[in-house]
């Protein structure tokens, strides 16, 4: 018995597909790319023209194709509907000797309804997309199999060194926000805050004072000032309806919520996706389609109200429903799912999000209160009173509030209960999150969301960048209190700038983004690699050829090819493997640096010290005389 074949990417869709179309129809999956660019001669730049080779581990599936294919009374093409599927598609064709008008389908959910409209509404494949994609793969093979054998010119390392198009810019942003968190010190500074009313509400003032003369100054003139309370009328205020996610919002918020990390937000999400749970995960559009937002109406008039409806506008009725969605649930009453615990949460947070995307923003009434000082600062006190809910129903979100309190109280002299002044460090840089990572990546178009976990996770598998905790420094400093009409005078420890979770450029990393800026630091600017990106949309709309877009990369890298000389600088060498309590790094006869267990660490002991100082560092300095800068700007110690 003859059968129509239908091929998806995936195997894990082909069981719920054949069930949807019934009887006659037969489920193959390529299981992703069947072919690829083994080298640079695969490209020949004189006649234009790419030669593709099978992947070995693909041989045994290309096999099983071939014979579905070959018993197949007609073929439908259901890949993915992103460049990477449409890719596919083509190798399908031009693999198994298929006409290239064989149908395409195209669908972003995996429900009935869906698979049935895309069967009937055949399209064919787009080679716009195709060159767009090739040209992608092209360029990846151009940087990454001309320069990465580069770099063992200058790094003496058994480790596998690579350079990538939107590998190297994204190792670059994470360097540089290094850079900035190490030239950072941070400014120690005293915040005051009051504490006013029969409800001793809390009143910040207004002013930091920097040094603990002029908070003792301050303090000691309050003592005896007259404070004097006043508010303004209440005010409205809106807090907006949050926007649907697309892949890189989505991935920044698990990444932030739940603490899952961007590559496995990608697997959860085709879990997700195949078994029918959400609309598809790789897509730019923070947009939901026509018929999903009249579902959402009907749904939350039913849950929460009328009153609850954000009006649909004319722009979103509109969007083209050919076009990825803003990733949502396929069916908004569905509250679990049948896969496990990661998931659930995930799928949770989608649809309570999708939600409240579709319900109009949270009213307020705002007050703000102020008391004054023995200055021309102030104290503030500002409250929010919720009015209607809004969107914030979703999670039940709940604040207690004192707008009614200060407006009722009257303005005039008050009193202060206490006076606390604390020690604060303002001014630190952060080290990136992942979730940082990606919003940059987007920000500055350094890929596309489809491809922002495999390059996060890519910086880590080479052992470029450490996903690890930073160790807090320690400061000691005087606070002030007062109560009773007396300031007590309080010695502490203060820690600040310890950090959970973030994205640390390693020794290796440093040293690849150093030559790479060095010798081809064009080709690895973030304007260049958006123009790149925005050179790719051109070809996929079909407003540019693939050929010139990859001679102009090789022009590019072969002027900068004949600059490189071996260096006469010493170059960091890095071990494969390290040993505990390794000497790194001789920075003089009383310090050097060492790896220990935790991480690396300056041992430091002068003749008169019974005990050695062992200190912390996040990062493994490349110079004796970078050490000895950061010693002295750190820990005021000169070596």
């Amino acid at each position: 018995m003859t059968y129509i074949a239908v091929i998806v990417e995936s195997p894990t869709k082909c069981k719920t597909i054949e069930q949807f179309l019934g009887v006659g129809y037969k489920c193959f999956a390529s299981c992703g790319h069947l072919r690829t660019m083994n080298d640079l001669n695969c490209i020949d730049f004189i006649h234009h023209s790419i030669t593709f080779h099978v992947i070995p581990s693909k041989i045994r599936q290309i096999s099983f194709l071939r014979k579905g294919i070959r018993e197949a009374s007609e073929v439908i093409l259901a890949l993915d509907d992103d460049r990477e599927g449409e890719s596919i598609a083509w190798h399908v064709c031009d693999l198994f000797q298929l006409p290239f008008t064989t149908k395409r389908i195209k669908f972003h959910e995996i429900t009935r309804s869906a698979i049935t409209h895309a069967i009937t509404n055949p399209t064919f494949i787009h080679m716009d997309l195709v060159n767009a994609q090739h040209t992608r793969q092209a360029l990846d093979l151009l940087i990454g199999f001309k320069i990465s054998p580069l770099l063992h010119r200058y790094i003496k390392t058994k480790k596998t060194l690579s350079a990538g198009r939107c590998q190297s810019p994204a190792l670059k942003l994470i360097y540089e926000n290094q850079l900035e968190c190490e030239s950072t010190s941070g400014r120690v500074v005293y915040n005051t805050v009051g504490t006013f009313t029969s409800k001793r509400i809390e009143f910040v003032l207004n002013h930091s004072f920097s040094t603990p003369n002029e908070v003792e100054d301050f303090l000691t003139q309050s003592l005896t000032f007259e404070h004097v309370y006043s508010c303004s009328d209440i005010q409205t205020k809106y807090k907006p309806t949050p926007v649907p996610w697309n892949t890189s919002t989505l991935q920044q918020a698990c990444s932030s919520k739940l603490s899952i990390s961007p590559k496995s937000v990608m697997e959860s999400c085709q879990l997700l996706y195949e078994a029918g749970y959400i609309t598809y995960m790789r897509t730019d559009n923070t947009q939901y389609c026509n018929d999903f937002l009249y579902i959402m109406t009907d749904y939350i008039s039913k849950h929460y109200g009328l009153e609850f409806n954000k009006p649909i506008q004319e722009n979103e009725i509109e969007i083209n429903t050919a076009a990825h969605e803003a990733i949502r649930p396929i069916y908004i009453e569905r509250e679990t799912v049948e896969l496990n615990h990661r998931e659930q949460r995930m799928y949770t947070l989608i649809r309570n999000h999708t939600i409240e995307t579709c319900m109009v923003p949270a009213k307020y009434n705002c007050i703000q209160a102020h008391v004054t000082t023995c200055t021309p600062y102030v104290y503030t006190h500002c409250s929010e009173q919720m009015v209607f809910p809004g969107w914030q129903l979703v999670a039940g979100y709940t604040k207690a509030s004192n707008v009614s309190f200060l407006q009722l109280l009257k303005q005039g002299p008050i009193s202060f209960h206490t006076l606390h002044s604390k020690v604060s460090v303002l001014d630190l840089k952060s080290h990136y999150t992942e979730a940082n990572l990606v919003h940059q990546l987007e920000k500055k178009r350094i890929g596309r969301p489809s491809t922002y976990a495999g390059i996060v996770d890519k910086l880590q598998e080479r052992g470029y960048v450490k996903k690890t905790n930073v160790s807090g420094k320690s400061i000691s400093c005087v606070e002030f209190k007062v109560d009773h009409c007396t300031i007590h005078k309080i010695d502490t420890m203060k820690e600040y700038g310890a950090e959970r979770g973030k994205l640390i450029i390693e020794p290796l990393g440093r040293k690849v983004i150093q030559v790479l800026n060095q010798h081809f630091g064009p080709i690895f600017q973030y304007d260049y690699t958006k123009r790149m990106e925005d050179t790719l949309d051109l070809i996929a709309k079909g407003e540019r050829g693939w050929e010139e877009t990859c001679q102009s990369c090789l022009h590019e890298i072969n002027q900068s090819i004949p600059s490189i000389t071996p260096t006469s600088e010493i170059v960091l060498s890095i071990p494969s493997t390290i040993v505990s309590n390794e000497v790194l790094l001789v920075i003089s006869t009383e310090a050097t640096l060492r790896q220990g267990k935790y991480g690396p660490y300056i041992y430091y002991k002068t003749k008169r010290m019974k005990k050695p100082k062992f200190i912390p560092i996040s990062t493994i300095p490349q110079s004796i005389q970078e050490a000895k800068e950061w010693l002295k700007h750190n820990h005021n110690l000169i070596v």
